[in-house]
């Protein structure tokens, strides 16, 4: 027994001392998590203070609102649908179809492309009673932005540590579950 912890002490000591990229990469997890939750505070204490203070009125006139951090998991979202094009190849030996960049700059598309059709379209067809004010469209962008970088920066992980791909699928999935469900929350406050 005694030799055992003696090699195992001598391993451990004999290890190059960690990276930052490393160090990173492996506090990831725990950023993420806390990222999540302080998401959710947020979520929680802007519809507070929104229909508390502003009621639907402030909704896309102020820089945030009750729907910008749905932003966040939309950009977490669309990125995870569409790094299929690469994981599902890339994993089954094949040719990878698009690249995590392109996957990238795809999202960035569909998240102007959803502003645009969220504040044409839909006040054209009677949805949405009025245009959101051009700081919370960019406040908007960003934080799709913001979300779509993080699954990014999540999928280099995946790649680089040669992870189990099952974690960015579950990941994945319940930033989609937390996008739909909070904004079917979010649709019994009044506009």
């Amino acid at each position: 027994m005694e030799q055992y912890e003696n090699a195992k002490l001598k391993n451990f000591l004999n290890k190059e001392p960690i990276q930052f990229k490393e160090w990173l990469y492996q506090s990831l997890n725990i950023v993420r998590i806390i990222l999540f939750i302080v998401t959710i505070e947020f979520i929680i204490a802007i519809v507070s203070f929104v229909r508390l203070y502003q009621g639907p009125a402030g909704v896309g006139v102020n820089w945030i609102d009750i729907y910008s951090f749905a932003h966040v998991f939309f950009g977490i979202s669309t990125f995870f649908c569409l790094s299929f094009y690469y994981f599902i190849p890339l994993y089954n030996g094949k040719e990878v179809l698009i690249s995590l960049r392109l996957c990238y700059v795809l999202t960035l598309i569909i998240l102007v492309g959803w502003e645009l059709l969220e504040n044409l379209q839909f006040i054209n067809i009677g949805i949405k009673p009025k245009l959101d004010s051009p700081i919370n469209i960019t406040i908007d962008l960003v934080l799709g932005i913001i979300g779509a970088a993080l699954q990014l920066i999540f999928a280099r992980y995946v790649i680089e540590q040669k992870k189990n791909l099952s974690v960015y699928y579950v990941f994945g999935v319940i930033s989609i579950l937390i996008n739909v469900g909070s904004l079917i929350i979010i649709s019994f406050f009044p506009r």
